[in-house]
Formats: structure tokens, sequence, C-alpha cells
């Protein structure tokens, strides 16, 4: 088997980068969506129950008759987006290893190199 020359390995580096900025920026995203959800529940919960409530539906604000349902909505909604941030906050952590791991390997390879 043929050992990685630098070049592959830092090849892979800059791939690996690049995917995990793409991650980071996904986690950043969800995280500003789960915050603005909590504001809205909490929002709909200070509201008394005289009061109009709109929902967007596309380009189009409708209104909500019934606000529990609408709270259980977002409630589920933030359940789905803390699901999907703990899985990229997984794969960020991933990626960082295996960035740790290849500059390593290079500093071995250009550490041989020098001696």
């Amino acid at each position: 088997m043929a050992e990685i020359t630098a070049e592959e390995h830092l090849n892979r580096y800059d791939q690996l980068r690049q995917h995990y900025q793409t991650i980071a920026t996904q986690v950043v995203q969800i995280r500003q969506l789960i915050n603005e959800t909590n504001k809205t529940i909490d929002e709909l919960s200070a509201l008394k129950g005289d009061e109009r409530i709109y929902k967007e539906l596309g380009s189009v604000m409708i209104e909500v008759h019934d606000s529990e349902k609408l709270k259980s909505d977002l409630e589920d909604k933030k359940e789905s987006l803390e699901f999907q941030l703990k899985r990229f906050v997984s794969q960020e952590e991933s990626i960082k290893e295996q960035l740790k791991e290849i500059q390593n390997q290079l500093e071995t390879i250009l550490n041989k190199g020098n001696q």
C-alpha cells in the first residue's frame, strides 16, 4: 500500500475544512431558529385569550383560531430543530477530530522531510 503524500493530506484537509465551515454555518442557523421559536412560544404564552394571532403560510398571513395547536406545532418544530442541531454538532466534532488527525499526519510528514 502506497503512503499518502503531503499533497493528498492537504487536499483532504481543505475538503474537510470546507465541509466543517458548512456544518458550522448550519449550526448557527439552527440555533437562531431555535431561539426565534422559543421567543415565539414565550410570546404566545403571554397573550391574553382575546387577542388575534396570525401565522405566515408561504407568502400569506392567516389568522389562527387555536393558539394551543399553534403552540404545540411550534414545540414540535423546536424539538425537530434540536434533533438536527445535535446531529450537526456531532458531525462538527467528528470533522474537527479528523482535521486534527490530518494536521498531525502532515506535521509528521513535514518533520521527516526536514530531517
